[in-house]
């Protein structure tokens, strides 16, 4: 199935499933594009386009302190990679990332709330059968604190752990949220963070978000096709853009963001997670990128 195909089917499966402003995405479809960039140290360059389809299920409430949600992830990656070197030409089309995460909501107190989000990310470009190489579990924990004697501000302190890099790592997060009439601050750092300001039509701001992640590649094992044993690929784009969005009716949301793409890695390792050569661990140069997405939203207070 070509790519154009693929949005169609993903776009029928949104629309199957069919409040204003700071609400919750239940479900959201957002597709972005890179035009083609130029690698910084390498003759290479690629275009790339994101297709995002993400479902967040109804509460399963445990008691009258836990509430429970599982979100539903697939992120398909079409990559047109353009190199003089014959051992690019081995390199997928597709990339397809599947994210499964349980969020766990846990009230200690009147101010004080747990949220713990194990994941399992599977990450593949489907050249062959499903090995423990296309797994990549991840933990999110966070303490967040309802501010006292201002209720507009929330903070909050927590880890992450992954194995984004090729290497199981624990890094510190932290989380801040200030929402006062139409205008809300929000960040989850290192991750993403954003200003808005919105009401029941439309809404408007400027942000930033990263993405980080590494996916198998099911390559040649033959040296003289993937001379250096290739296997993995990682990837980590940072985006900054303004945004715009437009309340199309029924809690349908469309969404347009056009910005610059301020970090580009493009990094491959081989099967023991080791750098290959400082040509094949790069980052293409800056550049424009752009997106559209539609969501289905929710009141917060009732998810």
């Amino acid at each position: 199935m070509r790519f154009q195909k693929r949005i169609v089917v993903i776009a029928l499966l949104f629309a199957s499933w069919v409040h204003a402003q700071f609400d919750t995405d239940a479900i959201h479809l957002n597709v972005s594009h890179i035009p083609n960039s130029d690698l910084k140290n390498a003759d290479a360059r690629a275009d790339l386009t994101e297709v995002d389809f993400q479902s967040f299920t109804p509460t399963i409430r445990i008691g009258k302190n836990t509430k429970l949600n599982s979100i539903i992830n697939y992120r398909l990656y079409d990559y047109n990679f353009d190199s003089p070197v014959p051992e690019s030409d081995n390199y997928p089309d597709n990339m397809h990332h599947f994210k499964y995460t349980l969020l766990v909501r846990q009230k200690i107190n009147e101010h004080w709330n747990a949220y713990i989000a194990p994941r399992l990310n599977i990450r593949t470009d489907f050249k062959s059968n499903f090995t423990y190489r296309d797994l990549f579990p991840a933990l999110t924990a966070m303490f967040v604190k309802d501010v006292v004697r201002n209720p507009h501000y929330k903070y909050g302190i927590g880890i992450n752990f992954n194995n984004n890099n090729g290497k199981f790592r624990v890094l510190p997060t932290a989380y801040f949220q200030y929402q006062k009439d139409n205008m809300k601050i929000s960040a989850f750092i290192p991750s993403k963070a954003s200003i808005t300001f919105a009401n029941e039509k439309y809404a408007y701001g400027f942000g930033y978000h990263s993405e980080s992640n590494i996916t198998h590649l099911n390559l040649s094992d033959d040296p003289a096709v993937n001379p250096n044993n290739i296997t993995y690929l990682r990837n980590m784009n940072v985006f900054v853009y303004p945004s715009y969005s437009r309340n199309l009716g029924s809690d349908i949301w469309v969404t347009l963001k056009a910005g610059i793409t301020i970090l580009r890695l493009y990094e491959q390792y081989n099967s023991s997670f080791d750098d290959i050569t400082d040509y094949y661990n790069d980052s293409f140069k800056p550049n424009a990128y752009f997106s559209i997405g539609f969501s289905y939203k929710v009141d917060d207070s009732k998810k």
